[in-house]
């Protein structure tokens, strides 16, 4: 049963995630990394069709194996918490739109750690060995 219903959402994402692929200020990268997180726990097939796809298979194995979240992408993420928090703002105001805010800002703070590109990770990499936290 959870098997199926972890598939069903991974299908869902996926459908989020291409959609993001042709129009703009739909995320691409994050649904992806959430589809194959429920592909992962429900479908070898799907985990592995969702690794090697043209759009999103190189996003999604840098993200599992490096934790590289690519800079367009936090534009892009960036971007559309700007444009829903203004019109959240406009059409609601009050206390509920603080606390979208403050969501927003932990989602903001939530990836501004991750490396954008390879040579960040593999500057962290080497700045983490000399600090001894990694060998």
């Amino acid at each position: 049963m959870i098997k199926k219903l972890f598939l069903i959402l991974g299908f869902f994402f996926v459908g989020i995630a291409f959609l993001g692929v042709f129009l703009p200020g739909i995320p691409t990268t994050f649904p992806a990394i959430i589809a194959a997180w429920f592909f992962s726990k429900s479908s070898p097939k799907w985990n592995e069709w969702i690794h090697t796809n043209k759009f999103f298979g190189y996003l999604v194995t840098q993200w599992e194996e490096k934790r590289i979240y690519p800079l367009w992408g936090k534009f892009a993420q960036y971007g559309v918490l700007f444009l829903s928090n203004l019109f959240f703002h406009i059409k609601y105001g009050g206390t509920w739109s603080w606390v979208f805010t403050i969501f927003t800002i932990g989602l903001i703070i939530w990836s501004l750690p991750y490396p954008t590109d390879e040579k960040e990770y593999q500057k962290r990499i080497k700045e983490n060995k000399k600090l001894g936290w990694i060998r």
